[in-house]
């Protein structure tokens, strides 16, 4: 289980799903790419129980 600010990659998930689900808008997945780089090498490759950060968006 993930902890605050933290999020497990489920079946189905795409890091624009993700960003919907948590920002409200698709787009932020760029956000969630840049604050996962050590872990993604490509926003269109996630993997199901990978732990993703999740940064607060800036304004």
């Amino acid at each position: 289980m993930a902890g605050p600010g933290r999020y497990v990659v489920r079946d189905g998930d795409s890091l624009a799903r993700i960003a919907w689900q948590h920002y409200g808008r698709a787009s932020a997945y760029q956000a969630l790419f840049d604050a996962n780089h050590n872990i993604l090498s490509d926003p269109d490759r996630i993997y199901i129980g990978q732990e993703l950060l999740l940064p607060p968006l800036k304004q």
